[in-house]
């Protein structure tokens, strides 16, 4: 999510144009999408709750459509920690350890499934 200040329209040209190099100079690697997490209410360091809300919702949609649209299969992070506030930690946009501890689940089965395609 760093990059807050950079609107919609300036978010997809620039994932765009990063799916189109890392294809490019990627070496043929096999890309994974990932959604971006929610920000807990009353996270001081951006702007209101529904603002962070919104700007997760449009970046994930924007993330998936480009990524459905590119053949990238895409690990919805978003839904791990979706419903678990217990998981973040004080400042209510990083983890404890047990968070982190389902994400890296997550993306590990979620690479590993990927791999014995």
């Amino acid at each position: 999510m760093h990059g807050i200040e950079y609107d919609a329209t300036q978010y997809e040209k620039g994932l765009n144009k990063l799916v189109q190099l890392l294809e490019k100079h990627g070496q043929d690697a096999a890309l994974i999408g990932a959604s971006s997490k929610q920000v807990l209410p009353g996270y001081p360091g951006w702007k209101s709750d529904e603002l962070n809300l919104k700007m997760v919702e449009t970046r994930n949609e924007i993330m998936f459509r480009i990524c459905h649209k590119k053949g990238i299969e895409v690990d919805d992070l978003y839904h791990v920690m979706f419903d678990h506030p217990e998981m973040y930690s004080g400042d209510k946009i990083h983890y404890i350890e047990s968070g982190y501890q389902a994400l890296d689940r997550q993306a590990t089965l979620f690479i590993l499934e990927k791999i014995a395609k």
